[in-house]
């Protein structure tokens, strides 16, 4: 900010003001006079400084600060100078100027979904931040440095060291959902130890949501993943376990928990394992603190290992959902229809059965014969060839 006088007569304390816009923060400013100009030295937040301007004396600040988290579209900044009173001023429309920033955030985008209330990809590389790709401005404040590495979705993954590593996004309305609720990430696990994925509770402290690893370390049948709700007031009521152990060999595994307002459901890499019924009218506490990403929000239980696509819905997610989120869509089968003349077997040569039916995970596809016709005999093979031997004299569908 340049404020100068170009005359007619010098200008004893004439006032700079910059009242800063809600989306900086943490602001410190300098200042410097030229031409017999001066003004303070420094200063901290908004400017509303005092200064004196000799005919051709001029004023500079510099001012750094912070641009919120949750900043986005234009951000407007406007600063002006004012004359004391019984100073003229001959040319009062230049005494104010405008900036205009348009703010750019990092990270990627996810795909549109009902419900999605939180999705953090991931994808920054670097940055004091976890972007939220859902457009509800959830982004989470990364915490200790952690490590980019090469990720199970896209190109990167977020490595914490399970000791002062994590993320946390603010309180807001759409990340406390009392009713259905879907939590959803990638993990690579690196110790046994009780870890918090997804969390937005502190145990015996506060009620909300948690999913999280737990052992005893020395007993392999806890190392298990868990959902919980309302835990300060129904300890272990509203829990469920994985069946399967999650691993620290270097494997992902991917984790999703439901709640549709009746029942718990928790999958693991894409198949359910867990579930309970809950007595009608249970819901999810809502509460005031932050979502904990790799640890508990006040850094407890911390997470140790590779963290990748966590997602927060507001809704409980289908079968279906989370195996497209997994990767692990259903093939697709459609129907065959084949004739033959009377007492005429029928032969077809890979890929047979198979050949209109599709993977969207690009696996391969096996035929297997359910039932028997009931009016001859068919040979299937697994690549979808097959031989159908009609009974002697038989017409018709079989």
């Amino acid at each position: 900010i340049v404020a100068t006088n170009n005359g007619p007569q010098a200008v004893t304390g004439a006032t700079v003001s910059d009242p800063l816009p809600a989306a900086l923060a943490n602001a410190t400013w300098t200042c410097s006079g030229s031409g017999g100009a001066t003004c303070p030295a420094s200063g901290a937040g908004s400017i509303d400084a005092v200064v004196n301007l000799p005919t051709g004396g001029a004023v500079t600040f510099r001012l750094t600060a912070t641009v919120d988290l949750g900043a986005r579209g234009t951000i407007e900044n406007r600063a002006s100078v004012a004359a004391p009173a019984g100073i003229g001023d001959p040319l009062p429309g230049n005494n104010q100027a405008v900036d205009l920033d348009t703010i750019v955030a990092g990270g990627v985008a996810c795909d549109p979904a009902p419900g999605l209330v939180a999705c953090w990809p991931m994808e920054e590389n670097g940055g004091p931040a976890l972007i939220d790709g859902s457009g509800n401005l959830n982004d989470a404040a990364l915490y200790g440095t952690p490590a980019w590495v090469a990720g199970k979705v896209g190109s990167y993954a977020l490595d914490i060291n399970g000791t002062s590593q994590y993320a946390l996004a603010a309180d807001d309305d759409t990340l406390d959902p009392t009713g259905p609720l879907s939590l959803i990430a990638w993990i690579r696990p690196e110790q046994y130890a009780t870890q918090d994925i997804i969390k937005k509770a502190t145990n015996g402290g506060t009620n909300g949501y948690e999913l999280s690893l737990a052992t005893t370390k020395a007993d392999a049948s806890s190392r298990k993943v868990f959902f919980r709700i309302n835990q300060v007031t129904s300890g272990d009521t509203y829990r469920i376990n994985s069946a399967t152990e999650y691993p620290i060999d270097g494997s992902w595994m991917h984790v999703a928990a439901t709640f549709d307002g009746t029942t718990m459901r928790l999958y693991i890499n894409s198949v359910l394992e867990s579930s309970m019924e809950l007595p009608a009218g249970t819901t999810i506490a809502a509460n005031n603190l932050p979502v904990g990403i790799g640890a508990q929000s006040d850094g407890q239980r911390w997470f140790m290992g590779w963290l990748d696509e966590a997602r927060i819905y507001s809704r409980a997610l289908s079968l279906e959902e989370i195996q497209d989120l997994y990767g692990n869509r259903p093939p697709v089968a459609a129907d065959d229809a084949y004739a033959t003349d009377e007492d005429t077997p029928l032969s077809v040569a890979a890929p047979g059965v198979l050949g209109n039916d599709s993977d969207a995970n690009n696996s391969a596809l096996t035929a297997v014969k359910v039932t028997d016709p009931a009016q001859g005999t068919l040979a299937l093979a697994a690549d979808g060839s097959f031989t159908y031997t009609p009974a002697a004299n038989f017409n018709g569908s079989d």
